[in-house]
């Protein structure tokens, strides 16, 4: 289990769903919903910072499907941390962090990140470094009708395609090597560790974090395959989704001071 020392178990208490939250649904996703964590089966997903759901690093644009999330039991550290300029205290919210020593102890330990079900999976090359990871959850199985004989991953986007992107992470080539926006995706299965979410040293670079006091996170987004309009964004399934292997917490707002913890008065939560 990842977690980190500085995080308080009682100010967190035991992760059970508050009976009030909200249950999501899954409309355009609903044939193709996770089998597997995106954090693996310790951690769900929280959410971090102001932003909710919204337009790439447009925070104040509410008519996107990207959220940016981080396991849940970092997200009291990330959201309490003061985001001033002071990028030295980001890192006492990596896995290793002892609070007692002050010392990453022994060594950084990145969260792991899956791919959620059988999907058709690359990436593509947004900056310096940067990456956005593409799961393409559509078109999977079956004969490919472009290229007759080759496997299904191999075509071009079709309408109504369904996909995943993640954004901010180190790519791990210990079980796969992704192929970029050159090359057709290739099929990868569900539980397969593609990355780590990136640690406080790795935000800016190579991860594309826009600035050195933003926190750490994985940037999630699900997009919908619309003809000529290319891919379109698919707010309406972003909750329903994180939230279906259990619940996406919201626990803790984030502070930007260097005040007491607070909780989150208007929690962006779902359970599945």
């Amino acid at each position: 289990m990842w977690t980190s020392d500085c995080i308080s178990p009682t100010a967190l208490g035991t992760p059970t769903p508050d009976a009030g939250m909200p249950v999501a649904t899954l409309v355009d996703f609903a044939s193709y919903p996770p089998v597997f964590p995106i954090f693996g089966t310790e951690q769900p997903p929280a959410v971090m910072g102001v932003c909710g759901i919204h337009v790439g690093t447009n925070c104040n644009n509410s008519n996107g499907s990207t959220i940016d999330i981080v396991p849940r039991n970092l997200e009291f550290c990330i959201d309490s941390r003061p985001a001033n300029g002071n990028q030295g205290r980001l890192v006492e919210c990596d896995p290793a962090w002892n609070a007692l020593t002050r010392q990453v102890n022994p060594a950084p330990t990145a969260v792991p990140i899956y791919v959620v079900r059988e999907a058709c999976v690359g990436y593509s090359q947004v900056g310096s470094g940067v990456k956005n990871v593409l799961i393409r959850l559509t078109g999977t199985q079956g004969a490919n009708p472009q290229f007759p004989g080759q496997l299904p991953c191999s075509r071009y986007p079709q309408n109504g395609d369904l996909q995943i992107v993640l954004t901010h992470l180190v790519l791990d080539n210990t079980f796969v090597t992704l192929p970029d926006q050159n090359h057709f995706p290739i099929l990868v299965q569900a539980n397969t560790r593609i990355g780590f979410m990136c640690l406080s040293s790795e935000a800016v670079t190579p991860c594309g974090v826009n600035t050195a006091d933003t926190p750490t996170h994985l940037a999630f987004q699900l997009q919908k395959y619309s003809g000529s309009s290319g891919w379109i964004q698919a707010p309406q399934d972003v909750l329903g989704y994180l939230a279906k292997m259990g619940c996406l917490y919201d626990d803790w707002a984030s502070t930007n001071l260097s005040g007491s913890p607070q909780k989150q008065l208007s929690p962006v939560r779902a359970c599945g």
